[in-house]
């Protein structure tokens, strides 16, 4: 893992959006995508490249343990809520 992906996967938001929107264009990555898009939702999109191993990432899994993708992480309050479950 490269200090970039560290940094990428680190528990802050990405961008001015407070929601985190970690996926790899893949099936379910495009659906959760297609559904923000469409409900005007504000988020940043943090690229998981599923095809260099990012989903195991040890900063990623720090996120999602579960090692999958699409993980959606809303920054409100001062604990950092994470759905696995999208």
């Amino acid at each position: 893992m490269t200090s970039e992906s560290a940094e990428r996967f680190d528990l802050h938001p990405h961008g001015d959006a407070d929601l985190d929107f970690f996926t790899w264009p893949t099936p379910n990555g495009r659906k959760v995508a297609i559904f923000l898009e469409e409900a005007d939702v504000a988020h940043n999109l943090v690229p998981v490249d599923t095809t260099k191993g990012d989903q195991f990432a040890p900063a990623y899994l720090a996120i999602n343990p579960n090692n999958k993708i699409p993980t959606i992480v809303e920054f409100r309050g001062a604990n950092p809520l994470r759905s696995m479950a999208v």
